[in-house]
């Protein structure tokens, strides 16, 4: 069972700074409100950047020393009636060890007092959730405990119903950088670096090396540049790859499907590629789906990734895979290339990446990245499609078969992983954006440092789906028997 606590940094940064403070001599006390998506093999905990957090002064303590804290019972109960108003399912209580300095864990008081606090809720919380119902929202509460030091954290889901009363969790930080705090156990300080890895020594850390083999990838595509983003991730080291891609190979991909053989031809391009990737790479754990990604049985699988991949040409998946990154709190890098014919011949290539909670989606980063016009026809209610196209707003496109090569999709792959590790180990500010094309020999790049793009407020996605998780459906296109129906018939309906 995987289970973490994804935090946006925002939030982090605000809890940090309260708790560990110069000269601090005593512990103290936060909460903060977040929501937890349960899959059938994951749990992951969602603190968003507009979280509620509630960081307590000196005089809402009954008594505070250097290693125990106790909270008066006024602001107890003011802190679970807010709850309460809310439709947050997890409640987090966050104190600190100040004097630890780079590692730190849970005391036996901790654990006395978590488990009372435990019983606390499931014996008059959530009996109350229950009868109040006309207040606040009747569901299960998941609550959460923390300790945080100066150079580490440690966190835990607390359950006294249970037999294992603590569940430990990784946590995890997405901001300009990306930080992790896995469970203590998975980690010693020893350089355990595969003898096949001792290349990326000089400049992955060997803790940064350790969580990569922890890590699970979603990588959406697997044709053209899928297939390279695939067999690349394996070889810096990724623990697990979940790929998704509903396609057969055909014979006019074979000029830039890596490894693809005239004898595959007919195949699923997910099976090729789990069956290359096990042969060289034996230990790494495969997660493969020949659905489309938005298919509703495959909602599960964004709770399980700690990153999103998007490997493809298609921009009504790539609107879903944006949606799917802020709901889920998933780094997303996305690459796209395209083969330009006239006037002259040009290769260009695109790379987008968004923090969710830190910088703007693919919605709101004021880059042109999206065709709205093949998203509208997709996600649009027929009634709706079919007025707009009638009134020449959607013009209808047949298929084209666009140009491709081989060696644009390796640049393309290149500089995205360039840019995902660039994420892990803080050599440079992260890409949001960046475009290159050949004939000009152009290089556009923006970054966090020269163009620091923040979520809107405004924005249907950031200002909406931050951190929800699986309390909100993602949106899905309209089935392919629904398109547009034809305006009469709307009209005669009507």
């Amino acid at each position: 069972m995987k289970t973490v606590i994804r935090f946006s940094e925002k939030v982090w940064s605000r809890i940090r700074d309260h708790h560990i403070q110069p000269g601090k001599r005593c512990e103290t006390l936060s909460y903060v409100f977040a929501r937890t998506t349960k899959a059938y093999d994951s749990t992951t905990i969602l603190v968003a950047h507009d979280a509620p957090v509630l960081l307590l002064d000196e005089d809402c303590f009954e008594k505070r020393s250097a290693s125990s804290v106790h909270l008066k019972k006024a602001v107890l109960d003011q802190i679970l009636f807010q709850f309460a108003g809310t439709d947050f399912n997890t409640l987090i209580n966050i104190h600190d060890h100040w004097f630890d300095s780079e590692n730190t864990a849970f005391s036996r008081i901790d654990d006395t007092d978590d488990q009372r606090f435990d019983q606390y809720l499931r014996d008059h919380f959530e009996p109350m959730l229950r009868e109040q119902s006309s207040f606040s929202v009747d569901r299960p509460i998941f609550n959460v405990s923390m300790v945080i030091c100066d150079g580490g954290a440690s966190a835990r889901l607390v359950n006294t119903c249970k037999s294992d009363f603590f569940q430990p969790l990784d946590i995890q930080v997405i901001g300009d950088q990306f930080h992790c705090f896995p469970v203590s156990a998975g980690w010693s300080s020893a350089d355990d670096t595969p003898e096949w890895l001792n290349r990326h020594r000089d400049f992955i850390e060997p803790k940064q090396q350790h969580w990569l083999g922890l890590s699970e990838v979603l990588l959406v595509g697997a044709g053209g540049l899928g297939a390279i983003l695939a067999e690349s991730l394996a070889r810096l080291g990724i623990g697990a790859l979940i790929i998704v891609d509903p396609d057969l190979l055909d014979d006019s991909n074979l000029n830039r499907f890596q490894g693809g053989c005239p004898s595959d031809v007919g195949q699923q391009k997910v099976r090729i590629l789990a069956r290359r990737l096990k042969a060289m790479f034996p230990e790494l754990k495969l997660s493969i789906h020949a659905l489309p990604v938005q298919d509703e049985v495959l909602e599960d699988i964004f709770s399980r990734a700690d990153f999103l991949i998007g490997g493809l040409d298609d921009d009504v998946t790539r609107y879903y895979l944006n949606a799917a990154s802020v709901q889920y709190m998933l780094p997303y890098f996305d690459g796209g290339v395209s083969v330009e014919t006239r006037p002259m011949v040009d290769f260009r290539s695109r790379l987008s990446v968004v923090l969710p909670g830190t910088s703007a989606c693919l919605q709101c980063s004021g880059v042109d990245v999206l065709d709205w016009a093949a998203i509208d026809e997709a996600y649009a209610h027929p009634a709706t499609r079919s007025i707009k196209q009638s009134a020449g707003y959607v013009v209808d496109r047949p298929e084209i078969a666009a140009p491709s090569v081989y060696g644009l999709n390796m640049a393309c792959s290149a500089a995205l992983m360039q840019e995902f590790t660039n994420y892990l180990c803080g050599w440079r500010p992260v890409t949001t954006n960046s475009l290159t094309e050949w004939r000009t020999n152009r290089h556009d790049r923006a970054d966090r440092e020269t163009y620091p793009s923040w979520p809107s407020e405004d924005c249907p996605n950031c200002g909406f789906r931050s951190g929800l998780g699986g309390e909100e459906c993602l949106p899905r296109p309209l089935p392919q028997s629904e398109l547009a129906p034809s305006i009469e018939h709307f009209l005669n309906n009507f």
